[in-house]
């Protein structure tokens, strides 16, 4: 052999054992990578990806936040593995302490972070809105608007003027890329999975329709905070109702008022309004709050009473009387016990 060909063999040797060198040396290099977390504190980082963000500028937002170590590395994994386009948008919960290709598994398969909006029973729409807006990207406006929109409304199923009534009392868990439409629509949807066709079935059997139902509840849920009365309350209304007797309901009163006080007055009480049921014989209109389902299964199934009237004791559960002399009473012996107290 040449001189000539033994210098190529050596210069052919040191290529390939550079090579091999410089490739075994970067394996190592992205294998220490993707396994070392860049800090081993524990701390949480809420990072939002933009949509159509680039690998690149994921990576760097990353590396901004402290949860990789080097931006560009993170990117070349993200190539290796072709994984770009899986990239999720949306507001994701990361930790120093996670590894890199654990950074990336939520890119790909993590759930968004969630925010919890509690609506508690009996609230009525407006009452809701300020619950709403706690969050800071929605709108309690926005929401009132779509509350009241009635194409919204009828493309929800419902043919009413407002979603009073229908917007299910519960709490729910709701993303940055979520907006008020499908926060209502989320809370229809609860209201449509508690109206089972056995609930049409039981309605049809009290002679009700279904926002006969929701809107008695309603004002049974305002009359009471104890669970366990509000069978007996649904039997007295049911038992008014079958009487022809006015539900005189102070709820209702309520409702239609501007600037409820605390105080209902004696005009209040005759004031003409569609939902005085002091005034108007039957229920009213529509419901005046979101009832749960407590309300809801004791309108659908009420205690079997003769009782025609209550009254709140001090404890703020209530009395129940069969005669209004009984009632009357009732109401004489509460209100001096309240009086004394003052």
């Amino acid at each position: 052999m040449s001189s000539t060909a033994k210098a190529a063999l050596a210069i052919l040797a040191l290529f390939v054992f550079g090579t091999m060198a410089a490739v075994t040396w970067g394996a190592w290099v992205v294998l220490d990578f993707i396994d070392s977390a860049p800090s081993m504190e524990h701390a949480e980082r809420i990072v939002t990806i933009p949509r159509g963000a680039s690998a690149l500028r994921v990576a760097r937002l990353l590396e901004d936040e402290g949860l990789v170590t080097d931006a560009r590395k993170f990117y070349y994994l993200v190539r290796y593995k072709n994984v770009a386009p899986r990239i999720k948008a949306g507001e994701f919960r990361f930790f120093t302490d996670m590894k890199p290709k654990e950074v990336l598994e939520v890119l790909l398969e993590g759930e968004e972070v969630r925010y919890s909006l509690t609506f508690p029973e009996g609230y009525r729409v407006t009452e809701m809105a300020p619950v709403v807006s706690t969050l800071p990207w929605l709108n309690g406006d926005r929401f009132l608007v779509l509350c009241r929109d009635r194409t919204f409304i009828r493309a929800l199923g419902f043919d009413t003027d407002s979603l009073e009534g229908y917007l299910f009392p519960s709490t729910y868990f709701v993303t940055r890329s979520e907006d008020e439409k499908a926060l209502v629509q989320a809370m229809v949807r609860r209201f449509k999975q508690y109206w089972t066709s056995d609930k049409e079935a039981r309605a049809r059997e009290l002679g009700m329709t279904m926002n006969q139902v929701v809107t008695l509840a309603s004002i049974i849920e305002k009359e009471s905070a104890h669970a366990e009365e509000l069978p007996l309350i649904a039997s007295v209304y049911h038992n008014r109702l079958a009487r022809g007797m006015k539900l005189q309901a102070d709820p209702t009163i309520i409702y239609g008022l501007e600037n409820y006080d605390g105080n209902i007055r004696r005009k209040d009480i005759l004031a003409a309004h569609p939902w005085n049921t002091y005034v108007i014989q039957g229920l009213p209109p529509t419901p005046i709050a979101s009832p749960g389902a407590g309300a809801l299964d004791a309108t659908l199934h009420p205690a079997r009473t003769d009782y025609l009237f209550f009254v709140a004791r001090p404890d703020r559960t209530h009395d129940f009387s069969r005669t209004y002399e009984e009632h009357a009473r009732k109401v004489h012996r509460y209100q001096v016990a309240h009086n004394r107290r003052r």
